[in-house]
């Protein structure tokens, strides 16, 4: 009997790969979402720096394309959480992203996986995820990239 407790509590901790960050559905973007919003932008990562004392991360992306902007600029860094877990982006070096970042109670300009950003190079392996959930992620990011592109138009609007 206790052995076989011990092997049913080995096998319920031992499960692959999870996700502990849970998103709620997004609201089509308003202008209030837009007055709000620190930056908006696309970018490519040049820089990852990991602060792992407070779990974040320090993320530098040259600029391709500012759709909100205080100033006009060529690099701009923001913070998001250490990993996925956590609720934040999943950044490599050389990804391309469409960022929409706000600003903290410390004015740094920050993002997460429940915000508006897409990882607009994500490609989907099935020996990443396992066949079940890469079509799920699959479809989950097709639907982030038409929002995407919803909010890309909308904001060509608000200008």
């Amino acid at each position: 009997m206790r052995q076989t407790l011990f092997i049913l509590t080995i096998l319920l901790f031992s499960t692959g790969k999870s996700f502990a960050c849970s998103c709620g559905e997004l609201e089509p973007m308003s202008s209030s979402d837009y007055e709000k919003a620190g930056e908006i932008f696309i970018g490519r990562v040049t820089k990852i720096e990991e602060d792992r004392d407070k779990w974040r991360k320090k993320v530098t992306f040259e600029v391709i394309d500012q759709f909100k902007a205080i100033q006009q600029k060529t690099e701009i860094s923001i913070w998001t959480a250490l990993d996925g877990a956590a609720c934040g982006l999943n950044v490599k070096e050389g990804d391309k992203w469409y960022i929409f970042a706000h600003k903290n109670e410390n004015k740094e300009l920050v993002a997460g996986l429940c915000g508006r950003s897409v990882n607009l190079d994500k490609k989907f392996r099935p020996r990443d995820y396992g066949l079940k959930y890469a079509c799920l992620e699959k479809r989950n990011w097709k639907k982030e990239y038409r929002r995407f592109r919803r909010e890309k138009r909308f904001i060509k609007t608000m200008k």
